[in-house]
């Protein structure tokens, strides 16, 4: 899914994609507030669709001092305190 004009370009990649973990990465450690609210927007609209899985992904392999605590808990927060593994069962 790529990003609205919006989004911030990627600084590492020619076609960014909120589906990408590079790019939400990014988001995280480079992106403004606006950024930031933008994604939270996608994720609160499908706690369990592919952005939020990949924004996950980003949460459990970086440490970005701040914002994997934060994001991780929105995304709790947001499934209703299921992670994935819980929601597949």
């Amino acid at each position: 899914m790529r990003p609205p004009s919006s989004f911030m370009p990627s600084i590492r990649l020619e076609e960014p994609s909120l589906n990408d973990p590079v790019y939400l990465e990014e988001i995280l450690s480079e992106g403004a507030w606006k950024d930031w609210r933008a994604l939270y927007r996608f994720v609160a609209d499908k706690p369990f669709g592919s952005v939020a899985c990949a924004l996950e992904k980003v949460c459990a392999s970086v440490d970005i001092y701040g914002a994997v605590e934060l994001w991780s808990g929105i995304l709790r927060s947001l499934r209703g305190g299921a992670d994935e593994t819980e929601k597949n069962n």
